[in-house]
């Protein structure tokens, strides 16, 4: 699953929300990968763009994906209330492709 959220604090926001899931879903037991996080069970990453902020999350199935997508979600109303992350896109190919499509569809206004 993959979403976008803009904002113009990008690299701010997304360094507090993996500080905010480190710290605070330690139950889940995530850990920090190479600027991504890896659960058991899936994997959560954001990468900070000129206008926001994508959000790919990827898991062994779809409870899982829904989980570690409720995380990000929580984790990122907790560091950035004003954020509005509810479109999700389901993914296809490599992370971050479909929101990257969806974003140059809007921008060719399509």
């Amino acid at each position: 699953m993959e979403a976008f959220v803009a904002t113009d604090d990008a690299p701010k926001i997304r360094s507090d929300i993996l500080t905010c899931m480190i710290e605070r879903f330690q139950l889940v037991a995530p850990r920090l990968s190479g600027g991504q996080l890896d659960f058991d069970a899936g994997r959560a990453m954001m990468e900070a763009i000129n206008d926001g902020l994508m959000f790919w999350v990827g898991a062994s199935d779809f409870s899982a994906c829904c989980g570690i997508r409720a995380l990000l979600e929580t984790s990122t109303r907790m560091v950035a209330p004003t954020l509005d992350l509810d479109t999700w896109y389901f993914a296809e190919g490599t992370p971050f492709e479909t929101v990257r499509r969806t974003l140059q569809g809007a921008s060719e206004g399509g």
